[in-house]
């Protein structure tokens, strides 16, 4: 809404003030609004096209006010692409796999492993809360968790040795991942932030 806003301004002040000026006319001397009284003569020695050189006074000025737009305009345009800036993890618990977007282009794409029967992983979207490079189960018997990422109290995006399982439901609610695509996600989230990383998960 606010880049439409910056748009209609700047096409304003284009079409505005470049609009032919409106002449007031007592006797033989005229004027154009806002402007001083000229004689008929004295007119035509100016341009006999009837105050052309007033209206390149405007286009001018009006130029100039436009340029001081433009930084504005160009700041608001890019509101999108600032948005698509960071990270997004995206697991669908249909297809069983996260798909990774970097800057808005998609990077990785894996196998994962979300809660099997009797468990559930959360729907929503999260941010990253803690990271741990190594990190062990306090519920499941100090099951091993390398590279944690925690985005809902104690459910975590982490490698699993058990990656014969990756690709259908097999955990007790969190996100499995291959470990090296739990250390490169992992690395990911360092270099860009918790702040510029979001998770989504649904079906």
């Amino acid at each position: 809404m606010m880049a439409v806003i910056g748009v209609t301004s700047l096409c304003g002040c284009l079409t505005q003030d470049i609009r032919p000026p409106k002449w007031e006319r007592v006797g033989a001397f005229r004027r154009y609004s806002g402007g001083r009284w000229q004689s008929d003569a004295q007119s035509q020695a100016l341009d006999p096209l009837r105050g052309s050189a007033t209206m390149i006074d405007a286009m001018t000025g009006s130029m100039r006010r436009c340029a001081l737009f433009l930084p504005l305009l160009c700041l608001l345009l890019g509101f999108p692409a600032l948005a698509e800036a960071g990270i997004v993890a995206k697991v669908s618990l249909s297809s069983q796999r996260m798909d990774v977007y970097v800057d808005g282009n998609p990077r990785y794409s894996w196998p994962v492993s979300t809660a099997r029967a009797g468990y559930r992983t959360p729907v929503g979207t999260f941010r990253p809360q803690a990271l741990a490079v190594w990190h062990r189960s306090t519920i499941y018997s100090g099951s091993p968790m390398p590279h944690s990422i925690f985005f809902h109290g104690g459910y975590a995006i982490h490698g699993s040795y058990e990656t014969k399982y990756l690709g259908r439901p097999a955990s007790h609610g969190c996100v499995r991942l291959h470990p090296a695509a739990a250390a490169a996600l992992f690395s990911l989230v360092r270099q860009y932030g918790s702040g510029n990383t979001v998770i989504k998960i649904g079906y």
